[in-house]
């Protein structure tokens, strides 16, 4: 069996490593569902329950049609600004945190500015998780390869 590492290092490329099959194709975008003799990398399960279908972009303009095997990912740049976005967003957010205090107050002590920035980066983070989990793009996994 592999290494908890190994596994990791799986998982975090850009490029799912099971197979999908399209299911119907309509201007730039498609409908895939995984390949039932396939396995996610992430689980190691068969993903014959997994029938859902996913819709992805087919930004690369690959010639593809029902039936046909792709393989999906996120690329890097996507992957890098939402990286960005969720570090720096909360720090900023912080940051600010520390300024407001003076604009309501005219004399703000220190724990009222640790409260506004605690506050401020709460506010950040939890704007980060809705705009990431709550609401996710689900157009932002396009097809890397066709088989």
């Amino acid at each position: 069996m592999s290494s908890a590492h190994e596994r990791n290092r799986k998982t975090r490329r850009t490029t799912m490593s099971t197979v999908y099959t399209v299911t119907s194709v309509f201007g730039e975008k498609a409908t895939v569902i995984p390949d039932l003799e396939g396995s996610c990398s992430s689980c190691a399960e068969n993903c014959a329950k997994c029938t859902a279908g996913i819709t992805v972009l087919n930004n690369h303009n690959f010639q593809i049609k029902k039936g046909d095997k792709v393989k999906i990912g996120i690329t890097s740049r996507k992957e890098n600004i939402r990286g960005i976005f969720s570090l720096f967003f909360p720090i900023a957010c912080a940051a600010a945190g520390y300024f407001v205090p003076s604009l309501c107050f005219s004399s703000p002590g220190e724990s009222t500015r640790a409260f506004f920035v605690l506050l401020f980066l709460a506010a950040g983070a939890a704007v980060v998780f809705c705009i990431t989990r709550c609401k996710p793009d689900k157009n932002q996994l396009e097809i890397i390869s066709v088989s």
